[in-house]
């Protein structure tokens, strides 16, 4: 298959002398980086381990030369499971061994002149481990392209950054035709990675799916977080105008009130358009999950599925879709939002950023990143500007929001694939495990001491004046993508706090607490793991037309230039006709499927 893949993607060789590929000027992987590939002797090269048996996690430790790998050294259960997590005796390789990894980076112009190769942190990982990573910059832009020239000449560097979705096909397929290792043949080299699926799959039950492809397939290693992940957004109202109108925004819980105050702002404090809450689309920040469906309106989200009594819909095609929507217009025919919405930009992207947005005079009831709670209040012209947060708010007192609630351990969304190229898979799966570990781990979240973080009185870390005030201007968020782990790219486990420890930071995640103290049970949510076979999504690609369409006619709703009367009758009918219920059978064929493996499974 490999071989029948790569003839067939040859001709995209041609493409290799155009494609704008390396930012750190280095030339793109047109051919891996030379390694010091272990001798076939060797032990553990390129050898899955053997199948532990209960309380060892094999017959016993291998003399393995200038690797100091987990297997034979840690106790597993009787379905060879790791009982406890792993303390690597570093460094665990002393041969001088080189692993190239093809990743992208978002802020290539800040990185010194050897690219992420000359990043302290990048550094210190490689000393402590004894790995040399060669580290092979490629732009997101180019990153399909890239990645195709390189499956077409079976070159794919050792390690890659979340290239799966680059593939011709599923994941599961890209192990079957020999180009990606399956990291499950290879489980004894990660005890920690594997332990932390253990231990979380009870309490959190999607991330054994959102690991494994099946029971016996994993095709990479991803980034998880210490804690269940936090919301991006949340509500956030101008607390000194509340105190102004004898407001109390403390005790706020449904929508009735969140538009009585926007009415007070708007009467009282000159609030020109009182709230951002529909910046950029309908619903962006995810906040009016109530009305039970997915409300955020992108195509690049669709079908977002929910599923409601055990059958599957998607955004924008029932009732309580056509509620939220005259909600909607309610708020547009008043002057609660801009009438130009939904090309307005409200917000930064990052800790510190805060761009394109009103603070004075504009928006006294917000969606958005707490985070940026600090920049907001001290960017104001306003000294008595003092922006808080809110519980999510609901349709009625006491409702319980069945979607819109706590993420999952696996949220990160960064993850780092094998391919069957590199000369020493188990080196390869303990880096990636030594992430994992309490030494790698708080390396990758904080970074190197002295550089990203310091400790102040309370033995607490904090930011470093380079890294919080980078004088080249560098975003500390953006800043932290190379000088730590980034979590939206690689793999590892991410200290939670390791996000939160910029000035006034340590206050986002009581901000989270206080807007997630709503009653939640997850009924409705769509298993993320879930995934169409490639019958299924050729098959599904046929009704794509419908996210368009109703991307199109929704707003004609909101901005009264189609009566909701035509909702049912015209709207949903001719979503039918496009084969709206045809779609949504696939769905849920993918939906049963996944129901019946997770009751095969037993957990």
């Amino acid at each position: 298959m490999k071989k029948t893949l790569s003839l067939a993607l040859a001709a995209l060789l041609v493409l290799a002398l155009l494609a704008a590929c390396g930012t750190n000027d280095k030339p793109p992987a047109t051919a891996a980086p030379a390694t010091t590939a272990p001798p076939a002797s060797a032990p553990g090269a390129n050898t899955p381990a053997q199948t532990p048996a209960p309380g060892t996690s094999s017959p016993g430790p291998v003399e393995e030369g200038p690797y100091k790998f987990a297997p034979g050294k840690y106790e597993v259960d009787d379905q060879g499971w790791p009982n406890s997590g792993y303390d690597y005796e570093t460094p665990f390789c002393t041969s001088g061994e080189t692993l190239s990894y093809w990743i992208t980076n978002f802020t290539p112009q800040f990185l010194p002149e050897d690219g992420l190769n000359g990043v302290p942190f990048r550094m210190e990982e490689a000393e402590r481990t004894g790995v040399n990573i060669e580290y092979i910059i490629v732009s997101a832009a180019a990153a399909k392209e890239n990645f195709s020239v390189l499956l077409a000449a079976d070159n794919l560097p050792h390690l890659l950054c979340k290239a799966v979705p680059y593939y011709p096909g599923n994941a599961l397929q890209a192990i079957e035709d020999g180009y990606f290792v399956n990291i499950y043949d290879y489980k004894e080299y990660a005890p920690n990675y594997f332990y932390l699926i253990k231990s979380k799959r009870d309490e959190d039950p999607e991330f054994y799916d959102f690991v494994f492809l099946d029971d016996t397939h994993v095709v990479e290693i991803k980034a998880v977080d210490t804690k269940l992940s936090l919301n991006t957004h949340t509500v956030m109202v101008r607390a000194d105008w509340c105190r102004k109108v004898g407001y109390d925004y403390e005790s706020m819980t449904t929508y009735d009130q969140l538009e009585e105050l926007a009415t007070l702002f708007q009467a009282e404090s000159g609030a020109m358009y009182p709230t951002n809450l529909l910046s950029n689309t309908l619903d962006r920040g995810s906040v009016f999950a109530a009305y039970d469906f997915e409300t955020v309106l992108n195509v690049n989200n669709y079908p977002s599925p929910a599923v409601k009594d055990g059958k599957v819909g998607f955004y924008y095609t029932d009732s309580d879709a056509k509620t939220f929507v005259e909600k909607c217009k309610h708020w547009y025919d008043t002057g609660f939002v801009r009438p130009d919405f939904v090309a307005y930009t409200s917000t930064g992207t990052s800790v510190g950023s805060v761009s394109s947005m009103d603070l004075d005079g504009g928006h006294g009831i917000f969606a958005g990143p707490p985070a940026n709670i600090t920049a907001m209040n001290n960017e104001s012209e306003d000294p008595d500007c003092d922006w808080q947060v809110i519980r999510k708010p609901v349709l009625y007192d006491g409702q319980v929001l069945h979607l819109g609630g706590t993420a999952s351990y696996g949220e990160g969304m960064g993850a780092t694939q094998i391919s069957t190229n590199c000369p020493n898979i188990p080196l390869a799966v303990t880096w990636m495990d030594w992430r994992f570990c309490d030494e790698g781990s708080y390396l990758a979240s904080f970074g190197v001491e002295g550089i990203t973080y310091e400790y102040d009185e309370n033995g607490l870390e904090i930011t470093t004046d380079w890294a919080w005030n980078n004088p080249d201007g560098w975003n500390w968020t953006m800043l932290m993508g190379s000088h730590s782990q980034n979590a939206f790219l690689e793999h590892g486990l991410k200290i939670i706090e390791s996000t939160f420890f910029y000035p006034g930071g340590r206050k986002v995640p009581e901000f989270y607490e206080t807007y997630r103290d709503v009653p939640y049970d997850g009924a409705y949510k769509w298993p993320k793991s879930i995934t169409l076979n490639t019958e299924q999504a050729e098959e599904f690609n046929k009704y794509f037309d419908i996210s368009t369409y109703i991307e199109e006619h929704v707003f004609e709703f909101v901005y009264g230039e189609r009566p909701f009367s035509d909702w049912e009758t015209v709207y949903l009918a001719e979503l039918e006709q496009m084969g709206l219920r045809e779609a949504e059978a696939i769905y849920q064929e993918a939906y049963e499927a996944y129901r019946a493996k997770v009751a095969a499974r037993g957990f």
